[in-house]
């Protein structure tokens, strides 16, 4: 592979802003019909265009952002670590038989790993954010930063310790 780790890794990370920017109001929708389905009596019918539209008309376009921050270093991690990681399994596993699958395989368990802490971040801020407004309160009323990422961690931690922000890493490794 051309370039060094370093700038594989930080290419695959510059990578994904464009990705993010136009992936993050569907995380966000997708989301919020998930909280919706849990009610009483649901509101959006498993509709991405409905749950859209509620949420930009109750808090303008921002709210199909929520959870912007950490998705994006949930993201940039994931690919940086892969981009950086798969010549080095590529080399490793040779001209082995499945050496090309594996050599993917082996740099998205490892990205996985990595990016699991951000993305349990994600979830819950996500959750917070959109699930109070889904649930009848405040509207989501701007995309919020990496200090609520981090403190969605940290609520992670003191409830679960470190390792609660590798839950699910081994079913995200697969």
């Amino acid at each position: 592979a051309a370039g060094s780790a370093a700038s594989r890794a930080a290419a695959g990370a510059l990578a994904t802003f464009p990705e993010m920017a136009l992936c993050t109001p569907l995380e966000t929708g997708k989301l919020a019909l998930q909280l919706d389905a849990l009610k009483a009596a649901p509101a959006f019918d498993n509709r991405l265009q409905t749950a859209a539209a509620a949420l930009t008309a109750a808090a303008g376009p921002a709210a199909l952002y929520a959870g912007y921050c950490a998705l994006q270093c949930r993201q940039a991690v994931w690919t940086a670590v892969y981009f950086a990681s798969r010549p080095a399994f590529a080399e490793a596993f040779g001209a082995l038989p499945g050496a090309t699958f594996f050599s993917g395989l082996g740099a998205g368990v490892l990205g996985a790993v990595a990016n699991c802490p951000f993305d349990v971040c994600r979830s819950v801020a996500q959750k917070e954010l959109i699930g109070a407004w889904v649930s009848g309160g405040d509207a989501v009323t701007r995309a919020p930063g990496l200090a609520h990422a981090v403190a969605a961690g940290r609520s992670v931690v003191s409830a679960r310790g470190a390792r609660g922000l590798w839950a699910g890493v081994g079913f995200k490794s697969l």
